[in-house]
């Protein structure tokens, strides 16, 4: 079967048509693909700065556990030097010592 010459421009015309459409297609893939690598990227920065924070904070939040037991254990101290001199100024009976 013989192809006549206007049937083979029609089908080089149709395979260029497809081609510029893959083209165009590929185009578009490979902007999408960019957009979806930047925001990739974007992602990324995002997390490692919402690791750094949280880094941050989890340290803030163990010198403030520390500062909290370095307090009680101030306070504890203080009550008990208090109790102390009470006991030693009324001698445990309610009269003062003296």
């Amino acid at each position: 079967m013989r192809c006549s010459s206007r049937q083979i421009t029609l089908a080089i015309a149709q395979l260029a048509h497809r081609i510029d459409s893959l083209s165009a297609s590929q185009d578009r893939t490979q902007q999408l693909l960019e957009r979806l690598g930047a925001r990739v990227d974007q992602l990324t920065s995002d997390v490692l700065g919402l690791a750094a924070q949280l880094e941050q904070q989890a340290q803030l939040a163990e010198q403030d556990r520390n500062q909290a037991a370095i307090d009680r254990a101030e306070f504890r101290s203080t009550v008990e030097q208090l109790l102390q001199v009470l006991v030693q100024r009324f001698n445990g009976n309610g009269r003062t010592g003296e």
